[in-house]
Order: structure tokens, then sequence, then C-alpha cells
């Protein structure tokens, strides 16, 4: 488990090929995480969850990759409980998941 927020005062980090599960907590500034290339993660699969509400989370592409169907856009989640669940497919990165709230 990859803990990004203010118990471990890292409020960016980099995916990487050993993460898999983010538990984000923005209460005291935004959280950023930027997925690696999806041309070198191919099959990769991440889970991010907001565990407290506060500044919001953002979960970016890697410069010119693709979440679904939008080129450098970000995802965020900006409630308690909410998650996102993305896989490494073929060109783009994909949600296979997007939940509001704790389920």
């Amino acid at each position: 488990m990859t803990y990004v927020g203010k118990p471990a005062e890292n409020w960016t980090h980099t995916a990487g090929p050993d993460d898999f599960y983010f538990e984000c907590d923005p209460r005291e500034q935004a959280v950023v995480i930027t997925l690696p290339s999806n041309a070198a993660s191919q099959g990769a699969v991440y889970v991010f969850k907001n565990i407290l509400a506060g500044f919001g989370t953002q979960i970016t592409p890697a410069t010119d990759d693709w979440i679904d169907d939008a080129q450098n856009t970000a995802v965020t989640m900006s409630s308690n409980g909410e998650s996102v669940m993305l896989i490494a497919g073929p060109g783009r990165w994909r949600s296979i998941a997007h939940n509001s709230g704790n389920a």
C-alpha cells in the first residue's frame, strides 16, 4: 500500500511497478499522483481511494498519455471514500470503476 497525504507528508507521488493500492489523504492540501507511461505499464492495475475529504486527489497521466478518452487530463476525486481503479490498456489508461463514496 502506498499512503499519500498528511501522515506521510508526501503530497505528490509517481506510481511505480511495486504500487497497487493508494490511500489518499488530502485534508491539508491536494494529493497529486502521476501515472507511469501507458506504453511501459501494459496490464498494470492501480486502485486509488480518498480516505478523507479535503482538497481532493488528482490522478494525472504521463505527458501525452490518455485516461479513457481524454489526453493529458486528470481524474479527480473529491469525496471521502471516493475510489478509482485504472488499468493500462492498449493505447491508454482505462477506468474500470469510479465510485463516489464508501461502498
